[in-house]
């Protein structure tokens, strides 16, 4: 018989690592992940951040471990995955949500610092994947989520910026677009390793002072066919979906979470 729907969301008994983890989005998606019952293992450069996320879904009576992860780091990564091997006794999702980037606008750039994004936002997804293949491919259910970006599939527009000390630094859509690549290859290849590779697409997120900007925000809202920004939490559901039993039978596909952004 197949399983009742709300079954195929529960994740009980099994690990998921989210980079990034204590992030604007990644805390979303650790938490969405804890609610349905993953032991999350909240993964970031700043372990007290880390830290207070990880008490705080505790105190909410769902299950947590950090580790310091600096995921342009071969070192860095290989060390937090033992620990999770050794705390956890096993690995069953991995959310690449992490990234790192060098804010700087085209002609302020440089070619190495392009390409330190490249291997932030890239390299770094394929280093963490690659290193817990030996761990995630022996779950029954696994499943790898790259967190790409809406500027994968389309080119910001200069106008969305202008007069506004925000931006999308050159080198960031290019290498997210990458991961999209990266996903439908590693999905092939893994396929009959039985690890499922899939990638959400996020639209417009914003937070920090970008959030409070009111003429931006409607800038944003405005080219999105919904007439808003995304909520983090609705991110946290898309990757839940990839992560879980309801999508057993998708992988190498690209979610897009966008409100429409690029329909147009």
């Amino acid at each position: 018989m197949p399983k009742p729907i709300r079954d195929l969301f529960c994740l009980s008994g099994r690990v998921a690592l989210v980079t990034g983890g204590a992030g604007h989005l990644g805390t979303a998606i650790s938490r969405a992940l804890a609610e349905a019952g993953a032991t999350a293992v909240i993964a970031s450069r700043n372990l007290a951040e880390c830290r207070r996320l990880a008490a705080r879904l505790e105190a909410d009576g769902l299950r947590a471990l950090t580790v310091r992860m600096d995921v342009t780091s071969d070192a860095s990564v290989k060390r937090a995955l033992a620990e999770v091997k050794r705390r956890a006794g096993r690995l069953d999702i991995v959310v690449n949500n992490a990234y790192a980037c060098v804010p700087k606008r085209l002609g302020e750039l440089t070619p190495t610092e392009y390409t330190r994004t490249l291997d932030g936002c890239l390299t770094s997804a394929f280093r963490v994947a690659n290193a817990a293949l030996p761990l995630i491919e022996k779950s029954p259910a696994a499943s790898i989520v790259n967190i790409s970006t809406m500027y994968a599939l389309v080119s910001p527009d200069p106008a969305t910026y202008e007069g506004t000390p925000y931006m999308s630094p050159p080198g960031y859509g290019e290498a997210k677009a990458g991961m999209i690549q990266m996903t439908r290859y590693l999905a092939a290849y893994l396929a009959l390793r039985g690890v499922r590779v899939n990638a959400v697409s996020p639209g417009p997120f914003p937070h920090g002072k970008s959030a409070s900007d009111r003429k931006f925000m409607k800038r944003l809202a405005e080219r999105c066919l919904l007439g808003r920004t995304g909520r983090p939490e609705e991110i946290g559901g898309a990757v839940l979906f990839l992560a879980s039993d309801a999508s057993s039978f998708i992988t190498g596909q690209n979610l897009v979470v966008d409100g429409g952004w690029t329909v147009r």
